[in-house]
């Protein structure tokens, strides 16, 4: 079948009227960073992979998925193995459409066509470690995380780790496991791609940082004599009381904030220059196990909150892809910054805001 119909989309095999657009949406860093899609994508490109798609036999098929008029993605159901009677699931959505659920129902719509129509037993899936959103459609979708192939050599000769699941003929195509995959990898692993790109693991809260750190250029002095009496050691302590003052709002209201506020300018002014290294290392230490513990026993997934706060901060370069800062050293938010959804990580959004 060349066509299949949803509620919001249509899926149809791709045709040479349609490399104009696909080499418009495809042109985007975003897929070709977990992809092996070229960049920048041509006509020419578009051309070539429409005529190879066209060839595919069967159970192999590629869809172009459409929105009205609009092309909003693609999904694949590709290599089939005789053996095991398998396909690969993949996916991509255009930026316009990404969020909108165009992709998850276009997805299931073919792995329905392919159960319903030929000998398939299996749909396997593969995403790149920390491909969150493509993790999160394949969950909703009913895959079983079945673990993570390491170093992955892709066709454009990249070497990644790999997310691995399926999902079998006959089982229930709904969320059947853990949503939160394990990130086996360092950041060392991934050192032929920008630090702005490499991806990151909330999991170890401090190569998290670093990478922030390394992203806009701010002080990484591991490997040197601890101290904590730099220059910069002001605008820390300002930064650690402003997110404190920001917590006892949150609970306590805007007087008691206010307080807070008031103690940190009157310790700030009292200074006298102590600079005990050991024991700032050891509250610096308490202070993340009491951020966790208290996070543990409210319910809140704070891995899941730290993974969407990096995404934030990433998002703060200006507009010549250079870090903004304030006089006191403080990062700015740039033309492209979004802020952290932390009710959709919650699940705490509501209707109107989803």
């Amino acid at each position: 079948m060349n066509v299949l119909e949803g509620k919001k989309v249509v899926l149809r095999r791709p045709h040479a009227t349609d490399a104009q657009q696909l080499a418009e949406v495809l042109d985007d860093p975003l897929i070709a960073k977990y992809t092996t899609v070229p960049q920048p994508y041509s006509l020419e490109d578009a051309k070539w992979w429409i005529n190879t798609s066209r060839q595919l036999e069967e159970p192999n098929a590629t869809w172009l998925v459409w929105a009205d008029s609009d092309l909003v993605g693609c999904v694949g159901l590709e290599d089939y193995n005789e053996a095991q009677r398998s396909l690969k699931l993949g996916y991509w959505a255009s930026e316009a459409a990404r969020g909108k659920g165009y992709i998850s129902e276009a997805a299931r719509l073919a792995i329905q066509h392919v159960f319903e129509g030929s000998h398939v037993d299996k749909i396997v899936w593969h995403a790149h470690v920390g491909n969150d959103a493509s993790w999160r459609l394949a969950w909703k979708l009913g895959f079983i995380f079945e673990g993570v192939e390491r170093r992955v050599r892709e066709r454009n000769g990249r070497v990644v780790d790999m997310w691995a699941a399926s999902l079998l003929r006959g089982e229930s195509m709904e969320p059947a496991c853990d949503p939160n995959l394990p990130h086996y990898f360092d950041l060392s692993d991934h050192c032929d791609q920008p630090v702005a790109k490499r991806p990151y693991d909330p999991r170890r809260p401090q190569a998290l940082v670093r990478q922030f750190h390394e992203v806009y250029g701010l002080p990484v002095k591991l490997g040197e004599k601890p101290t904590a009496d730099t220059e910069r050691v002001h605008m820390r302590m300002s930064l650690v009381s402003e997110e404190f003052t920001e917590l006892t709002t949150a609970l306590y209201g805007g007087e008691a904030g206010q307080i807070i506020g008031r103690a940190v300018t009157a310790a700030r002014e009292a200074d006298d220059g102590t600079r005990d290294t050991i024991e700032v290392a050891d509250a610096l230490a308490d202070l993340v196990y009491v951020a966790y513990g208290m996070a543990l026993e409210c319910g809140i997934d704070l891995d899941e909150v730290l993974r969407e706060v990096q995404a934030s901060n990433m998002s703060k370069l200006g507009a010549d892809g250079k870090p903004i800062y304030r006089e006191d050293g403080k990062v700015l938010k740039g033309p492209g910054f979004f802020n952290p959804n932390i009710a959709r990580v919650l699940g705490l959004e509501s209707e109107d805001d989803k």
